[in-house]
């Protein structure tokens, strides 16, 4: 009689650990290059732990390990009869140091129904600990924060091209991809030598630039195409004199153009390499050795130039810029004198330089 009543308390002791303690089902999801779901229920199992795929279970635990910047992110919940406890997190360089860690918390989780206080480990216990120890987790150290806020990464301020010349694909971490723009408005001032031989014509640019970049998620900082560019000239007006005649020039013209950048810094120093094409006009006044008018007239006036570009962003805000180029102009301006001299007459290429200020935002 004490034999029977002793097995039946046994078999009664049996049933109620069975009870309490039923296999859950995992939920795993990894991202590319960490181990597969059969490959981490094996890991669990090794620690101790028993979990199934893909069945009916009172219990689930579910682990996902993503991509968190240069680092894996790990995370494992357990939900009970419609309830879901708080995540515990690991991290690490390697996805297989994150799942080692992540099968040792849903060994313990497996076995107790609930996750270990103090789960989290930034390196994972060894795949051959024993899993009787690893019931009980060591406290040789205070328990770390249960999530660990990674800082995010700093925006660069250098951008680099893609997409210019031909189609690229860009590789992004997942997270927020910010679209940008740097607007810059420049005013320089110069002169223009060669288009009247033996002449300088000043020179007044303004110039309106805008530049659109995309940031990634890992801070990094990319230009999209072309950078598209609009420029406002004014030839000051210049007297010229042969004998006793004069002519004086004034011109006016609008561009645009595109450029590629060489070197291209927020917050430092900017090369870019451009062409642009423009029209405008052109007056002449010619004047008699008295002092009369003789001739007024309008033409029209055609350009095109390459140039580069620089300038050195002082801030946030601020820049002072350097450009150096060469410019065709289209047909011939001339005036001559009453006798039919000369005066004056345009050539075909001439080069500038101008130097200015402006600002930028961004």
């Amino acid at each position: 009689m004490e034999r029977l009543f002793a097995l039946l308390v046994g078999l009664s002791v049996v049933c109620i650990t069975a009870v309490g303690h039923a296999v859950p089902r995992l939920v795993y999801q990894g991202t590319a290059g960490c181990p597969g779901d059969a490959e981490f229920v094996a890991a669990v199992r090794a620690r101790g732990g028993n979990v199934v795929l893909d069945a009916a279970a009172t219990d689930e635990i579910e682990v996902v390990i993503e991509r968190a910047g240069d680092d894996y992110r790990g995370t494992a919940r357990v939900r009970t009869a419609g309830q879901s406890s708080s995540a515990r997190e690991v991290r690490s360089a390697a996805c297989a140091e994150v799942a080692d860690g992540l099968a040792l918390v849903s060994a313990l989780a497996s076995r107790s129904g609930s996750l270990p206080e103090a789960a989290r480990a930034d390196a994972p216990e060894p795949a051959a600990a024993d899993p009787s120890s690893a019931a009980v987790p060591k406290r040789e150290a205070p328990p770390a924060p249960a999530t660990r806020v990674q800082p995010a990464p700093a925006p660069s301020t250098r951008l680099h091209t893609v997409g210019q010349f031909h189609d690229e694909t860009l590789t992004v971490a997942s997270g927020k991809l910010g679209v940008r723009n740097d607007t810059a408005l420049t005013l320089e001032a110069g002169a223009l030598f060669g288009i009247v031989p033996g002449a300088v014509v000043p020179r007044f640019d303004l110039t309106l630039a805008r530049t659109n970049f995309i940031t990634t998620p890992d801070g990094a900082g990319h230009i999209i195409g072309s950078i598209l560019r609009t420029r406002w000239t004014v030839f000051s007006p210049t007297e010229y004199r042969h004998s006793d005649w004069s002519a004086r020039l004034f011109a006016f013209k609008a561009s645009i153009g595109g450029c590629s950048q060489l070197v291209y810094d927020l917050s430092g120093f900017v090369l870019l390499a451009c062409g642009e094409i423009g029209a405008g006009v052109a007056q002449v006044t010619t004047k008699d050795p008295n002092g009369h008018t003789t001739k007024d007239e309008t033409l029209g006036l055609g350009t095109v130039a390459v140039e580069l570009d620089a300038r050195y962003n002082l801030g946030r805000f601020f820049h002072v810029g350097l450009t150096a180029g060469g410019e065709i102009w289209a047909g011939q301006i001339k005036a001559h004198a009453g006798d039919g001299s000369q005066i004056f007459r345009t050539n075909l290429l001439g080069a500038y330089a101008v130097a200015g200020i402006g600002m930028h935002f961004w």
